[in-house]
């Protein structure tokens, strides 16, 4: 080098270095996207934000600068940053600084997010090196220059929407009434609207505010109204969510909401409401749609179909659904077959569309395989009974059957059918009905003597039928026929334990006399089964039957009939008549007492007397009485026969400080329908005192050492003890002792504790029952002290003389306590 030269480059590096140092940048460099928003740009020619601007200031003084952004790597073969700015690998732009007029200048340099070959980089960030030097030769000279860094960040990544909406009907029902629109977004982003864009309205609704967080759930709702506050019609709203993240890459999605304020139908249901079905039932079915365009909901709230028995109570069974169809089928568990399961069912239905609309629904039906029964025939005060003939009844009448459907559907009336036929012909009637339980039928101007089939037929609602046939005898003088006057068990008799027969008094109207062999007499249990005997002849017109087998414990409890037809010795034929008694094993079994029998009681309100349900029918209530004795005398009381139950309260009531304490006696007189009287009796005790204490030992404050057994005496004067449940307990210094207590069985009572290891007070708690349930409970206390330990014996002997001494054995008294002893 010339030392020209070295005289120049000396004087413009000092030149250089005196205007780096009066002024660098005047203003830092900074970049923004072309949006002016943040320096996040995206590639995407589609996205809002393309550009980054990079701004800085100058002196205005002349000189270059350059802009490189670290891209590529080596060669600019690798894509990425390096680290390493090189403008050979990376983008770069370069400029000549200068104003004209000396100012401030201001530098704007774009950068579409390319590298130098006109590749778009990849997502990430990058740095922006920004340089300036004030030597004015196109070129930046690294020695002198000065620069600056900032950064970019590249994000060509659309953000993703996930967006959802369930149905909603705006009902004010309290069921989704509004729509609950959410949805996630991928990212955070820096912008976000939603707008409705089918249908288009005059003032749509304006929703929001919207969240921007990335990977976070974000929830808005609509109440199916538009801008102004107006309910929309029912239909599908298509909205669309934009979201423009920092780099301005939008994305969005659209969601369809389901405006349905209209409930589900119900097209069928099997079996139809209010219908009557004898046939079997072993499922229940119901169509379904719905109307509106939310659908139904067959998962977050599926149909329910069930079925309700006449007691109340769900009947079992399993639902199907096909969704297909909208069929739903509710098959039963046990289906409907028998007459135990006649009666009214009602089936129940709820069924929700995914917009919250709820149907609800009802409907009945009566299964019943029961056909209607008739319960009774009565003319005057006769009672016609299917197969007995030998009633007779008069010229012109009339006979009332009382009829009734069990199975639970009701009376056809309409179906009914009366004939009324003769010895030889048809005979004249009409028939009537109250369309609920009565069918009267009229007859007059009988010609012909002899019997009269009453035939009647009728059908209840579902279809059962039942025909049923009576006979009756027409008599020109029915007042010469022969009669039954009495029989033994009497009419309304409750009978008790044994019985060996049966018989019947007959009377003879004509003169001729009674035919004892002709008449007859048999005994129907409460089956309806003739019970094993033989027909005899009594004393004068008496007929009797012995029985095979006497009635006895073993014979079936319930009512009995005395079947009697008398014949007198023209051969005329009286009525059969049936007597009815009530036969019991022990009548004592059918009376549950209160208190029970042999019971004791320390309080007492009332006695009572609970009655069988079958029995009640047999008796005369107000001949039926309750009283109460006490020692062998009456004690004033007042009683009522109300219901099943036969009540009586003392009066005044009974005392609670032990005078009125002692044994009483109460007695039943149940009186049958016959006259015949029953007394049932039943004891008790009243004791309102508990148990006294005898003695006990140790004695209250006495002093006590040793062994020691607690003992207590005790009676009760009245009742008696419990001793089952006494118990002694002991509490020394240290707490409760444990021991062993036992008893006699009879007064006394025993405690002996395992160990009393020290001195001190001790009290004893003393608690017994007497069987009434008074309870006595007693305590008291002694002073316990520690007798000395003795030594009773010592191996070897004292002065004994051994070869060999293997061991030393020391015998103490009872109370030592070896764990406290010491040894040496």
């Amino acid at each position: 080098m010339s030392g020209l030269r070295k005289v120049f480059l000396a004087i413009a590096l000092s030149l250089a270095a005196t205007c780096v140092g009066v002024g660098q940048f005047v203003t830092s460099p900074s970049v923004v996207d072309n949006r002016g928003r943040d320096s996040t740009i995206s590639t995407d020619p589609n996205a809002y934000d393309t550009l980054a601007v990079i701004t800085f200031e100058t002196t205005g003084a002349a000189g270059d600068y350059r802009v490189i952004i670290d891209t590529n790597g080596p060669g600019g073969l690798i894509e990425g940053p390096d680290g390493v700015f090189d403008p050979n690998d990376d983008w770069h732009v370069t400029g000549s600084l200068g104003s004209p007029t000396g100012q401030v200048q201001r530098i704007v340099v774009t950068w579409d997010g390319k590298d130098k070959n006109g590749k778009p980089v990849k997502d990430g960030t990058y740095t922006a090196r920004v340089e300036i030097d004030y030597l004015p030769n196109g070129v930046i000279d690294e020695e002198v220059a000065h620069y600056e860094e900032v950064t970019i960040k590249v994000d060509s990544t659309k953000p993703v929407l996930l967006a959802q909406a369930q149905p909603f009907s705006p009902n004010g029902d309290g069921s989704e009434d509004s729509a609950r629109i959410s949805y996630l977004l991928s990212e955070s982003v820096d912008e976000i609207e939603i707008e409705l864009i089918d249908p288009v309205l005059p003032t749509p609704p304006q929703l929001g505010p919207l969240g921007k967080t990335g990977n976070v759930e974000h929830a808005i709702t609509w109440d199916g109204k538009d801008g102004i506050g107006k309910p929309l019609e029912d239909g599908v709203y298509t909205f669309r969510i934009r979201a423009i993240d920092f780099g301005g890459n939008a994305g969005e999605a659209e969601i369809r909401v389901v405006l349905d304020t209209k409930p589900p139908k119900l097209i069928s249901i099997t079996p139809p409401d209010l219908s009557f079905l004898n046939s079997p039932v072993s499922e229940i079915t119901a169509q379904v749609a719905d109307e509106g365009e939310a659908g139904l909901d067959y998962e977050s709230n599926p149909p329910i179909l069930r079925l309700i028995s006449p007691s109340g109570g769900e009947v079992q069974g399993e639902l199907t659904i096909d969704e297909a169809t909208g069929k739903l089928s509710f098959r039963l568990k046990t289906p409907l077959s028998l007459p135990s399961q006649n009666g009214t069912y009602r089936v129940e239905l709820e069924l929700h569309d995914k917009a919250g609309n709820e149907l609800t629904y009802s409907s009945s039906f009566t299964f019943d395989t029961q056909p209607p029964r008739v319960l009774k025939a009565i003319s005057g005060s006769k009672t016609l009974i299917p197969g007995n003939p030998n009633v007779v009844l008069p010229r012109d009448g009339a006979i009332e059957l009382t009829v009734a459907d069990e199975g639970g559907s009701g009376i056809d009336f309409s179906s009914l059918d009366v004939k009324l036929t003769g010895p030889s012909q048809p005979a004249s009637f009409e028939f009537e009905t109250d369309e609920s339980s009565k069918v009267t039928v009229r007859y007059a101007g009988l010609r012909e003597e002899g019997y009269y089939d009453l035939e009647v037929s009728l059908s209840d609602r579902a279809g059962n039928r039942t025909t049923v046939r009576y006979q009756f005898r027409y008599v020109f003088s029915p007042g010469s026929l022969p009669a039954v006057i009495a029989v033994s068990p009497e009419e309304g008799a409750i009978v008790e334990g044994e019985l060996s027969k049966v018989s019947a008094v007959l009377e003879d109207r004509s003169g001729a006399g009674i035919d004892l062999d002709s008449s007859d007499i048999q005994l129907l249990d409460p089956s309806g089964t003739t019970v094993g005997g033989t027909k005899t002849a009594g004393d004068e017109n008496t007929i009797v039957y012995e029985l095979i087998k006497p009635l006895g414990a073993a014979s079936p409890e319930g009512v009995y009939a005395i079947s009697v037809t008398p014949v007198d010795k023209t051969g005329a034929y009286g009525l059969t008549e049936e007597f009815k008694f009530l036969f019991v094993h022990d009548l004592a079994e059918k009376v549950i007492p209160t208190p029970a029998d042999g019971a004791y009681v320390s309080s007492l309100a009332e006695i009572s007397a609970k009655l069988d349900g079958q029995l009640l029918e047999w008796l005369d209530r107000g001949s039926c009485a309750l009283a109460v004795l006490k020692g062998g005398a009456d004690v004033p009381g007042s009683f009522d026969f109300a219901g099943d139950t036969i009540t009586w309260r003392p009066e005044p009531g009974l005392r609670s400080d032990g005078s009125d304490d002692g044994k009483y006696q109460a007695v039943l007189k149940l009186v049958d329908k016959s006259g015949g009287e029953h007394r049932i009796s039943f004891s008790f005790t009243f004791d309102t005192q508990p148990p006294q204490l005898i003695s006990l030992s140790p004695p209250d404050g006495s002093k006590a050492s040793g062994e020691l057994t607690i003992e207590a005496e005790l009676a009760d004067q009245t009742s008696g003890l419990d001793l089952s449940t006494a118990s002694i307990r002991l509490i020394g210094p240290a707490g409760e002792v444990q021991g062993r207590s036992w008893n006699d069985g009879q007064s006394k009572i025993w405690f002996k504790p395992t160990l009393l290891s020290k001195p001190g007070r001790y009290t004893v708690e003393l608690t017994v029952k007497d069987k009434a349930g008074n309870v006595l409970s007693h305590t008291s206390s002694f002073d316990y002290e520690i007798p000395p330990v003795e030594l009773i014996s010592v191996d070897p002997r004292d002065g004994s003389y051994l070869r060999r001494l293997e061991s030393i054995t020391l015998t103490f008294s009872a109370n030592c306590d070896l764990t406290e002893t010491g040894r040496r």
